[in-house]
């Protein structure tokens, strides 16, 4: 029906118009995008679940890279291990020798220099061994935060990696053993000044003795001399202050022994440089290394091979959980991409059937538009004729 007040048929044209178009541009949306959901309006639920979705599956990104982080830590920590084993292997030859009878006073002092480099450079593994500025080698150990799909964040914690090459001992307990030793060490050659100048006085026409016969001499050997020249170790005197000497370094070394953690090094603080890593390889009565001291210091660093080996599996162990968790997060996201691509992802084919629909119906509206427009003008055309 044709009115001047109303024209219907370009009303219904109009309005068919604007649903082709809306189909149309839905459509070109959909194929340009790719997503059958790209506002709330398209499908509030499927919008909704599909930003939780996306949530997840970036959590699980963050993820991967923290667990990514953690393997490559692992993996430092694993390779410096090895390198400190071989050290250590090392050190226990070296202490072999040095326990051999054959060794000279001499050949221990060197051998004994060798484990005090050893011992700094595993020191120095352990500072330098860094990831982001901080060693991995952390007491404390290392905790990896990360999600799955649908999961609540977790955490990692990776094993303490800390190992402790010799507890810290004081100044105090240090400065004290160096000063016993200082005094023993002067209360030695007094008394052995004082057996040279006995012999020397009571055999005149004999070849004079000097100290080097007598600087070797064990403690049991040196009194057994001493009192054979009359030499008290009771009474005032260099013999009396030799025992007495004697006895207050045995006191001070075992302090300083007892403050070390039986790995078979001491880091000695408050000399220069502040701390000092060195082999506890304590000095016998005559002020040389024994064959028992490097055969003790040898099953300390057997121990210590023992407790790098551990650590060396438990690192193992850490790497394997975290590949695991790894490939979790992997399967998971890649349900969940699935299942997001099901829930937002175009179909091609029915977005570009409905171009198609939408462009024929479109062109039909706007035909009818313009027909029911023409019709109005006649209508008016006739009434004024």
């Amino acid at each position: 029906m044709t009115s001047i007040y109303t024209n219907l048929n370009a009303m219904s044209a109009a309005r068919n118009l604007r649903a082709a178009e809306h189909i149309v541009e839905k459509a070109v949306e959909q194929i340009s995008t790719g997503k059958r959901i790209n506002k709330p309006e398209d499908d509030p639920f499927m919008f909704s679940s599909a930003g939780r979705l996306e949530s997840d599956l970036t959590m699980a990104s963050v993820s991967k890279a923290n667990i990514n982080d953690g393997a490559f830590v692992m993996s430092l920590y694993a390779n410096s291990l090895e390198t400190i084993k071989e050290m250590l292997l090392e050190a226990k030859q070296i202490t072999m020798r040095g326990a051999s009878g054959s060794a000279s006073d001499a050949d221990r002092t060197e051998l004994k220099s060798q484990l005090d480099a050893i011992a700094v450079q595993m020191a120095e593994v352990q500072d330098r061994t860094q990831f982001n500025g901080k060693s991995v080698f952390d007491k404390s150990g290392y905790t990896i935060a990360w999600s799955g799909t649908s999961v609540e964040t977790q955490e990692i914690k990776l094993s303490n990696t800390k190992i402790e090459l010799g507890a810290n001992v004081s100044a105090a307990i240090t400065q004290e053993r160096d000063a016993k030793q200082i005094s023993f060490n002067n209360a030695k050659n007094a008394l052995v000044g004082a057996i040279v100048t006995a012999i020397n006085t009571a055999n005149p026409t004999n070849p004079p003795v000097n100290a080097s016969n007598f600087n070797n001499l064990t403690d049991a050997n040196l009194r057994t001399v001493a009192t054979a020249n009359s030499i008290s170790f009771s009474a005032a005197g260099v013999g009396k202050n030799y025992a007495d000497a004697l006895t207050a370094l045995n006191t001070a070394q075992a302090a300083y022994n007892t403050a070390a953690d039986g790995s078979g090094f001491i880091k000695s603080t408050g000399t220069n440089p502040s701390v000092v890593i060195t082999a506890n390889l304590p000095l016998d009565s005559n002020n040389q290394y024994s064959s028992e001291s490097f055969s003790n210091l040898m099953s300390s660093i057997q121990n210590l091979i023992g407790t790098v080996v551990q650590k060396i599996g438990t690192a193992g162990v850490d790497m394997f959980t975290l590949n695991s968790v790894k490939d979790f997060i992997d399967e998971s996201s890649l349900a969940t991409s699935n299942l997001l691509s099901s829930f937002t992802d175009s179909d091609f084919v029915e977005a570009s059937t409905n171009l198609a629909r939408g462009q024929v119906l479109s062109s039909a509206a706007a035909h009818m538009l313009q027909q029911s427009q023409q019709d109005l003008r006649r209508f008016v055309d006739q009434l004024l004729s």
